[in-house]
């Protein structure tokens, strides 16, 4: 069972689990937080290079996103964008050897549409999850010399907890987690390399404003 199948599954087993007793209307948030890569496998394709496949390891990096979307009471529809940046630790050749680079990082911009379904936890919480599909520009900077970037489809599962301020119930504090999957890209710098997908795992907290439904 693939990423996609899971996450199609858990928006489904969500959507009949219960209403949420949130104001329908229009809302926009603000996020920031930690980001981590996975480990991702780079084919260069080109004998300039000593080897031609290599993975790219990364350190822990940060995130900020910014939500705006609208509140159907048990669903939520919103469009997200986010800025992610993280710095390659080391590469890792298929014979073993590491080279650690110098300024070597990766900058990633995502236009994304999401799907959400809320769950009420009396008093104040809400339990969120969901699934969201768009695009992610990625940049791969190599050693501070040369940068090359590509757009790529990307698709993600969201789970969240959010808090409704008491005496300021339309305030509320969040706190999300995203699994991002980015399928593969073709970067050129020269020469062209190709990345397979690369999986984020992001954790953020913020808040959002739910604005005042319409008459």
């Amino acid at each position: 069972m693939n990423a996609k199948t899971l996450l199609l599954g858990a928006a489904a087993s969500i959507a009949i689990a219960g209403p949420a007793s949130a104001a329908q209307g229009w809302y926009a948030g603000l996020e920031g937080g930690t980001n981590w890569v996975q480990k991702v496998d780079i084919d260069t394709g080109n004998t300039t290079f000593a080897v031609t496949d290599l993975s790219a390891h990364f350190n822990t990096g940060w995130a900020l996103l910014g939500t705006v979307g609208y509140d159907f009471g048990t669903l939520r529809v919103e469009f997200e964008a986010g800025y992610r940046d993280n710095t390659i630790s080391s590469f890792t050749t298929t014979g073993g050897f590491v080279a650690t680079p110098t300024n070597a990082d990766l900058d990633e911009v995502t236009l994304m549409g999401n799907v959400l379904f809320d769950v009420s936890l009396p008093p104040n919480f809400v339990l969120s999850f969901g699934a969201g599909l768009g695009a992610d520009d990625v940049t791969l900077k190599a050693a501070g010399t040369s940068s090359a970037s590509n757009w790529s489809f990307a698709y993600q599962g969201i789970a969240g907890l959010s808090y409704s301020l008491p005496g300021a119930p339309r305030w509320e504090l969040t706190m999300t987690y995203r699994y991002l999957v980015v399928d593969d890209t073709t970067l050129t710098f020269p020469p062209t390399i190709t990345t397979d997908n690369i999986t984020k795992h992001t954790l953020t907290v913020g808040f959002r404003n739910d604005f005042a439904p319409p008459p």
